[in-house]
């Protein structure tokens, strides 16, 4: 993803809060989700845009990903994060979920 990134002026931007901590998480389904939201950014943001990746210990352990993308591309401009945990979330008209 990094390449496609630089060839388009993609910036990538990382605010992570001080320390460690620990989640118990599946691995292997966390990095595909990461993966398939960095793809979603990716298809929302033209030329010359940024993806930041944000962790929060306080008030809770919290990993926000945001993106300059264009809104159309998010469910009319809402917010898709309350259908998270669905299994079928998605704001593309085509493509997996």
């Amino acid at each position: 993803m990094s390449p496609d990134c630089g060839r388009r002026g993609i910036e990538w931007r990382w605010e992570l809060a001080p320390g460690q901590f620990t989640v118990h998480i599946d691995v292997q389904q966390m990095e595909q989700v990461l993966v398939n939201i960095i793809k979603n950014s990716l298809e929302a943001i033209d030329e010359n845009g940024a993806i930041t990746i944000q962790t929060s210990t306080a008030p809770s352990r919290m990993l926000r990903i945001i993106d300059t993308g264009r809104e159309s591309l998010r469910s009319n401009g809402s917010s898709c994060l309350h259908r998270f945990s669905a299994p079928s979330a998605t704001a593309r008209e085509s493509g997996s979920p």
